[in-house]
């Protein structure tokens, strides 16, 4: 990297593969599943090399139908790097992923890889280079390149949050997103109940008791 990110990373207040083209009005999921954005606890997202920050709430919580609307938009600060952190309020299970990037004159600013991370609210830049990412997205180019990438289901049936790594673009000297959908199924567990749940096994004091908590979460998923 080019530059320090630790200065940026900010907290909030408030199928794939193939290459064809989409018109405005399309809006079908290929995937099955809610949308699960509702879910997303707005007030605790973050980035790192956000130019300005407090858009990233913005981007997270468009309509589907404005997801290519480039007046609402992160970039990249000092280079083509972007770390985004989601945490949802609810145990999700994540079945696809949309990230629309660029502009409609600079498809270079599109993100070109996606990295994904689970359950990992440690992780920054240098972390998440030396370790392997659950998924990794090959992205396609330009501003109507908003494909729904399924994901491999089993890795990503209990996400308490998700960490997404872009580490390069098209070529553009900064790189550009738009809006982020993620499409799948919620469990009606919350994800404090979950944490709770670790904390208390952890010290040690469900001797006798059966541990309920992520297993429970990935078996209520339908």
């Amino acid at each position: 990297m080019s530059c320090s990110h630790e200065a940026k990373e900010h907290g909030h207040h408030h199928h794939a593969g193939c290459d064809h083209s989409h018109d405005d009005k399309e809006s079908e999921s290929v995937v099955a599943g809610e949308m699960l954005n509702r879910f997303i606890e707005i007030g605790k997202a973050r980035g790192s090399n956000i130019s300005e920050p407090d858009d990233l709430s913005k981007i997270l919580t468009k309509e589907w139908e404005n997801r290519r609307d480039v007046v609402s938009h992160i970039e990249s600060d000092c280079d083509e790097e972007l770390l985004i952190y989601v945490p949802f309020t609810e145990v999700v299970k994540i079945k696809s992923l949309t990230i629309v990037g660029g502009t409609p004159t600079d498809d270079s600013s599109s993100p070109a890889v996606a990295k994904l991370y689970v359950n990992r609210d440690d992780l920054d830049f240098d972390a998440a280079e030396s370790t392997k990412p659950i998924q990794e997205i090959q992205l396609q180019k330009g501003h109507l390149g908003d494909m729904e990438y399924p994901l491999k289901v089993s890795k990503f049936s209990a996400v308490r949050d998700l960490t997404i790594v872009i580490p390069s673009n098209f070529g553009g000297e900064t790189t550009i997103i738009n809006s982020i959908f993620f499409r799948g199924a919620n469990s009606k567990i919350s994800t404090d109940r979950v944490v709770m749940t670790a904390v208390y096994e952890t010290q040690g004091q469900l001797k006798d008791h059966k541990v309920h908590g992520l297993a429970d979460a990935t078996s209520q998923i339908s």
